[in-house]
Formats: structure tokens, C-alpha cells, sequence
């Protein structure tokens, strides 16, 4: 799932944003329109729309990327979500000659006009109409009506604001469902298209990474979800849970057609460490399996970079493009058609392109391994990933740096150099925790052993008027002390002074006496956060039944039992969430600790926190 969603992300580096996306019902009359149509049809037919949607078409027919989903209904309404990449992108002063969101004058094309009222008027709704299906809180879901625009105006992260001129700037109205209605209800739209599928075509300049994540999460969405009744005497079969299909799309999927599809090919690339690869193995080839390991694309890149010149001046995404990836024999082989290579013979060119598996920061070796396939041409080895000018680096990281791919720690040098001038020892270790908890420093150590004796200054002081000793110097135990507080504030920036962190703070004071602390609570996910948490039920054998009138109800937990001795020695119990359980239940738990600790006080005198 992951990797299809992944899919159209990959284009952007290669290709840029997207052009066009487009939401396309699919009925009987656009499925007729889908016949071949001749270039020089579209232009002669509808010449008087848009002189420059001609170059649009011949873009669409020269599309360098395409991906689309088909979504049906609830009534069974088949519609497609199509995301394009142009040859010739949209630029901002052409927006208007390409998608509108205005009514057309009814003289200049009444069959345009005519169209737009039938398909590309959202609602109305709001206050003309709040019985809307879109309506949610007394609001649009949509955000319709949209505001007035006199001219359309881009973002770089978001969709463009096209322009709807108000009836005062020349923008006309139409009567739709005895509505008045302006531009401001009008769905962005395509003339030409609008014109040649006679359907609503809902057609967006797409200019941001939202539009791909839009679309491809049809992919992997699946289908509905409905709860029916089934006449059965077993009540948990009475009702459940399964996938809601309608007929069209039943029919749609038994013929085998595409529900989802994309072009050009996305091959998937592996990233990992050297002997880091994922491996399958049985109890009868495991000692094949571990001597011979089967090549994943990542180490079949290297070899073919071994023994192919062409491959050398590749880097490891480009791959895809030469190269088919044989999943049998686990080797890339040359492609057999596309367009050739000038001066390299036997080597053909396609639009495939290769997808490398994300790492995250925190894997550090390996996310620095995926900055070098990105960069370094033609590697042979591991090794040669980590040779720079001739000098062969311990780490990826330190090669990473030595090629300038990583920004040095020179500005929080400076920051701290600055700060120790006038600031103390605790004040400075607050912003070096601060600088290592939230900024992106490259070298944790180095930083740590250009300033650890500021940082450390006051516990120099500290000890020399303990030891009454003027002559004591920085000794590694000073060090390792000023780490130790500075890791205790590290910890409490990244974890907050929150209730959880505070209750295990606690537990671990309690703990480290030599004192028993028991942590529960009333879920299972409240106590996986607590160290050593459990569930009250599973710690108290609290009854599963009690009734709230009941005044005699004890745990399930003998005097002499392991549980009971526990809980008889216990010096503190956290109970988390403990507003969630019934007050009988606490009451249990009181009446089984007085009995087991043999005190009629609260809680047998065991200290609990709720």
C-alpha cells in the first residue's frame, strides 16, 4: 500500500508538480465520447472556445506522467480521479485561457452556458439551501459559495484562486433550480472538455503535494463499509461487518477492468546497510540462505556498475530508466526497446522511473547512505560510497559531510561561543539541550567536547570547595556529570513535564529506594506508557461484575498468594485513569487491601495515587 501511494510522489523530483487533475464522472454519454477524435476535429469543432486550448490537448496527448483511480458511489455513479503531468506546463498568466469558474455569456456560446448550468453548479446551498447534502455544522464542506475574484491568483502550496467576477465586474448569472446564481457557485472547469463530454468535468491546477496524496489515496482507500443483519440465532453473528459493492462497480471489477493505473513504470529500490538486507529463509536453506544472500537492486547496482561503463555514470534512481530489473535472477539486464543512447551502443532509453525507499532521520547511517545513491555516480561497493577524493570515510555520515551534502555546526558554535561569555554553566547546558533537542546538529561529540568545560564549570567550583582543593582540574568524572544533568534536560524537553512523564519520574524515585511502586490503569493503551504498567483488572483481579449498590464485593487475591504479598509490600500505587473504572471497584480494592495488610484504614495504609 505504502509503495503505490508512494508512486506519484516519485515524479515530483524528475518531473515537478503536477499540471492538471481532473475529477471525471463516467456515464453513457462521456463513454461515447471516448471515441478516437482527430486533433484537427476538436480544433475545427470548437475553435470558437479557446484559441489557446489547442495547445493544452496536444500537451495532454504528450503527457509525461498520468496516475488515476475509479471511485463509485453509493448509487453506483462510477467517476475517475486523474492526475496529469504536462509537457508544456500551465503558466500563471495562462490559467484563465485553460480553467474557468464563471458562467460564459449566453450569447457569445449558449451551448457552453448551457452546460455549466447542467454540470458545474455546486448546490446551491448555505443559506439558499441548508437542507444541502454538503452541508455540515450549517456550513459548506466544500466552502461554497466561494468569495468574489477579480483576477485569478496562485499559491505554492495550495490550489489557485481562480477568478469569479461579481455581476457589478461584468460576471454573469444564471437561474439553476429557481436559484439565482453567480459565480460564485461555479466548480472550476475546462470549456473544451466540458464542451466534448457534455459531463461534469471538475478540472484543478494542481501545484502542490496535496493533489497527489488526493488522489492516490483512492488507491488504497478500498471499498465501503456497510453493517447488515443476518437472520441467525448466535447474536454476535446477528449483525456484521463487510464491503459494501454495488452493481456496477460488482460488474466492473468481475470483467477485469482497471480500477487504478499509472504511467510511466515505478520501480521500487532498496537502501540498506551492507549485510543489512531483509532475507527469506526456511529451516532447510537457512545456512544456504546466510552464506549465499539472494542480490537486492541496491547490491545488483553495484555489481552492474562493476562491469557495465554506461552504469558508472548513473546514479542509483536513474537505474530504471536503461535498465529492467529481472526479479527471478535478482539482476538488472539492458532495456530492449526504447529510444538508443548517442555513443553507447545497445543502450535504450525509456520513461520508467526509480522510486528509492524513504529512510528516516533517525536511522542515521542508512538515511546518509540514501544522500550518497543520490549523488555519487557509478559506485561499485559500500566502500566506494563512503571514498571521497581517495580518503575513505569510517561512517556514511562523515562522507556525507566531506562532500558538503550536510550544513556544518559553525552557527551553533557561535551561538554558544557567544553565550559562554556572559551566561552560567546550568544556563548554558539548558541551550546546548535545547540546540540538540530541537536543531539539526550534524556532530553531537565535537560540539559536546568544544564546550564541555563551560558547560561543567560550576561542578569544577563545585568540588573545589568541597575538597577545599584550589588545585583540582577537569577530570572525566566532572564531564560525565555535566552530561549526566544535561541529558536530565534533554530528556525533559523531548518528553514535556507531562502526567505520564511525571508519573514514571515517581515510580522510579520509589524504585530506586529499594521500595516496591506499582503502576496501573484502567486501559490497556494508559498502561503500556507507564513503566511496568499494567491493567487494574489484571493486578488486582478486580471483579468483573459488580453491581453499584454493592457494598461486599472483594479482589480475587489470597492472603497468600504471590499477588497478595505483592501488593501487602507495595509502597506506592499509581492508578491511571482511574475516573474511568466504576467506584465499586475502587471500593474492592479497598476493602481487599485492609484485609490484606491487616490495617482498617484507607487503602490498608498503602499510599495510591489516582
Amino acid at each position: 500500500m505504502q509503495g503505490r501511494s508512494c508512486c506519484g510522489a516519485a515524479a515530483v523530483p524528475i518531473r515537478g508538480r503536477p499540471g492538471v487533475g481532473r475529477r471525471v464522472p463516467i456515464n453513457s454519454a462521456s463513454m461515447a465520447a471516448l471515441r478516437p477524435i482527430a486533433l484537427h476535429d476538436l480544433q475545427r469543432s470548437h475553435a470558437n472556445t479557446c484559441t489557446s486550448l489547442t495547445s493544452l490537448i496536444y500537451s495532454v496527448r504528450r503527457a509525461v506522467i498520468c496516475t488515476y483511480t475509479i471511485e463509485w458511489q453509493k448509487r453506483g455513479l462510477p467517476h475517475v480521479h486523474l492526475l496529469v503531468w504536462l509537457v508544456n506546463k500551465i503558466r500563471p498568466n495562462q490559467i484563465d485561457s485553460v480553467i474557468s469558474a464563471e458562467v460564459r455569456k449566453k450569447e457569445e456560446d449558449p451551448v457552453l452556458f448551457e452546460i455549466v448550468k447542467k454540470h458545474m453548479v455546486h448546490g446551491p446551498c448555505g443559506t439558499l439551501n441548508r437542507n444541502s447534502p454538503c452541508m455540515r455544522d450549517s456550513k459548506c464542506s466544500k466552502k461554497f459559495p466561494k468569495p468574489f475574484q477579480t483576477q485569478t491568483s496562485t499559491s505554492d502550496d495550495g490550489y489557485p484562486k481562480y477568478r469569479r467576477r461579481s455581476p457589478d465586474q461584468g460576471g454573469q448569472s444564471a437561474t439553476v433550480r429557481n436559484y439565482n446564481i453567480d459565480n460564485r457557485w461555479i466548480v472550476p472547469y475546462n470549456p473544451l472538455l466540458l464542451k466534448i463530454f457534455d459531463a461534469h468535468i471538475n478540472v484543478e491546477l494542481c501545484s502542490s503535494m496535496k493533489s497527489i496524496q488526493y488522489v492516490t489515496k483512492y488507491n488504497n482507500k478500498g471499498s465501503d463499509q456497510a453493517t447488515f443483519s443476518i437472520q441467525s440465532p448466535n447474536e454476535v453473528e446477528t449483525y456484521q461487518s463487510g464491503r459494501y459493492i454495488c452493481s456496477s462497480e460488482a460488474v466492473w471489477r468481475i470483467l477485469s477492468f482497471e480500477v487504478h493505473d499509472r504511467a510511466p513504470t515505478i520501480v521500487h529500490l532498496a537502501v540498506h546497510l551492507e549485510n543489512g538486507q531483509r532475507v527469506y529463509f526456511t529451516e532447510n536453506n537457512i545456512q544456504e540462505v546466510v552464506n549465499n544472500p539472494r542480490d537486492t537492486t541496491l547490491t545488483a547496482f553495484f555489481k552492474l556498475c562493476a562491469q557495465d561503463d554506461f552504469a558508472k555514470t548513473l546514479i542509483y534512481n536513474r537505474v530504471p530508466s536503461y535498465y529492467t530489473w529481472n526479479q527471478s535472477s535478482k539482476t538488472f539486464q539492458r532495456r530492449k526497446q526504447g529510444t538508443a543512447v548517442d555513443g553507447f551502443p545497445g543502450i535504450k532509453k525509456t520513461d520508467a522511473l526509480g522510486r528509492v525507499y524513504v529512510i528516516h532521520p533517525n536511522n542515521s547511517e542508512c538515511f546518509h547512505l540514501r544522500m550518497l545513491l543520490d549523488v555519487v555516480k557509478g559506485p561499485t561497493s559500500f566502500a566506494h560510497l563512503r571514498t571521497i577524493q581517495g580518503v575513505i570515510y569510517n561512517t556514511y555520515q562523515m562522507a556525507c559531510k566531506a562532500m558538503g551534502l550536510l550544513e556544518d555546526d559553525s552557527h551553533w558554535e557561535n551561538t554558544l561561543s557567544e553565550a559562554a561569555i556572559c551566561s552560567s554553566a546550568t544556563s548554558l547546558r539548558h541551550l546546548f539541550a535545547i540546540i540538540v533537542a530541537f536543531c539539526q546538529v550534524t556532530d553531537f561529540v565535537s560540539l559536546w567536547n568544544k564546550f564541555r568545560e563551560n558547560t561543567a564549570s560550576d561542578i569544577l567550583i563545585r568540588q573545589r570547595r568541597e575538597l577545599v582543593s584550589d588545585d583540582l582540574q577537569y577530570e572525566q568524572n566532572i564531564f560525565d556529570e555535566a552530561l549526566f544533568e544535561l541529558n536530565k534536560v534533554v530528556q525533559l524537553l523531548s518528553r514535556g513535564t507531562e502526567k505520564t512523564f511525571l508519573i514514571n519520574l515517581l515510580l522510579t524515585k520509589v524504585r530506586s529506594t529499594g521500595k516496591i511502586a506499582l503502576a496501573v490503569a484502567s486501559s490497556g493503551i494508559a498502561a503500556t506508557l507507564l513503566e511496568g504498567g499494567r491493567t487494574a483488572h489484571s493486578t488486582f483481579k478486580l471483579p468483573l461484575k459488580i453491581a453499584t449498590d454493592d457494598n461486599n464485593s472483594v479482589c480475587s487475591v489470597s492472603k497468600q498468594s504471590n499477588t497478595g504479598k505483592l501488593i501487602r509490600d507495595c509502597s506506592l500505587i499509581v492508578w491511571d485513569e482511574a475516573t474511568m473504572s466504576n467506584k465499586t471497584s475502587v471500593e474492592a480494592l479497598d476493602r481487599t487491601m485492609r484485609d490484606l495488610r491487616s490495617k482498617n484504614a484507607p487503602m490498608g495504609g498503602c499510599v495510591i495515587l489516582f
